[in-house]
């Protein structure tokens, strides 16, 4: 869902003619760009880390409130969903990228797992874009 939190500006002329011009208001735009796992496969029931790109790809400064990684949930979460563990972003400027590491996440099944992390995981944070906001990555856990 696209957001808009501009002005408009309404003007009528001599011949009665109106005309309405909409100034949106920068938002910030909070995406994923890339996880990495250390190990890249972890051996099963040994312990691995996520670490997580997030970027601002908005126009203006926001917060990211919490990211959240789910270990092998293929399917897209909503808003405020349970099961996953969570770290707070914080604030990122337009244009701006910070790794966001969780330790301790524990393979336990052999197998092919896909692990997903959603930022901005409570939907507070009015964004340009609140569609984008999950990426997924493929493991083995061997």
């Amino acid at each position: 869902m696209l957001r808009d939190r501009g002005k408009c500006t309404v003007t009528m002329n001599a011949n009665k003619t109106i005309n309405a011009t909409f100034n949106r208001l920068p938002l910030p735009d909070f995406v994923i760009t890339g996880i990495t796992l250390t190990p890249t496969s972890p051996a099963a029931n040994a312990t691995f880390t996520a670490n997580v790109t997030v970027k601002n790809q908005g126009a203006a400064l926001g917060y990211g409130k919490l990211l959240t990684i789910w270990l092998d949930h293929s399917a897209v979460q909503t808003c405020r969903a349970n099961g996953g563990r969570s770290i707070t972003v914080g604030a990122l400027a337009n244009g701006a990228s910070k790794i966001m590491t969780i330790s301790g996440f524990i393979a336990v099944v052999k197998g092919s797992k896909t692990l997903r992390a959603f930022v901005d995981s409570t939907c507070s944070t009015a964004e340009f874009n609140e569609g984008n906001n999950q990426f997924t990555k493929t493991y083995i856990v061997r």
